[in-house]
């Protein structure tokens, strides 16, 4: 069983590859090169789409202004030089997973100032998983990268 399934796989093979070879050898010679090249490189992965400023915004602030940007400040408590991040590891998880999509997909330019959003929320479920056993949160640098995002985004707010 095992040979009959080996032969029939090699016959196809073989018919597939000789009917590509005659088709190529039909063809111009201007297209052979090109239909060669992207027979014999592996399948490039597509390029990933890039959001412009105004869809990440959107994306960011959502349909009524309670979006992920909303979300992450609402989330960060900061108080007399202290600072903490009020929800549990599952909202958490949520959260990041929609502000690392919405980085994976944002104009270059804003990526620092969203990483920087995410920051407190990836330390809270690093907290969490024991991963890490400081909680890190540069005040100053993430108060500034919400004031870019929210700057950035005013233009496109609902």
């Amino acid at each position: 069983m095992k040979k009959a399934v080996t032969l029939s796989a090699l016959a196809l093979v073989l018919l597939t590859g000789c009917a590509v070879a005659e088709a190529d050898a039909g063809t111009a010679p201007e297209a052979a090169p090109a239909s060669a090249a992207s027979a014999g490189s592996p399948a490039a992965a597509p390029a990933p789409v890039q959001d412009s400023e105004e869809d990440t915004c959107l994306k960011l602030l959502g349909s009524n202004g309670a979006g992920p940007l909303s979300e992450a400040v609402n989330r960060v408590t900061i108080y007399d030089g202290t600072s903490g991040y009020q929800g549990t590891p599952e909202t958490g998880r949520v959260l990041l997973a929609e502000l690392d999509a919405i980085t994976a997909s944002a104009p270059q330019d804003m990526e620092a100032s969203l990483l920087e959003l995410s920051s407190p929320v990836r330390n809270s479920i690093e907290l969490a998983e024991g991963t890490t056993t400081f909680w890190g949160l540069d005040v100053e640098t993430w108060q500034g990268a919400v004031e870019d995002l929210r700057t950035r985004c005013a233009p496109y707010s609902p």
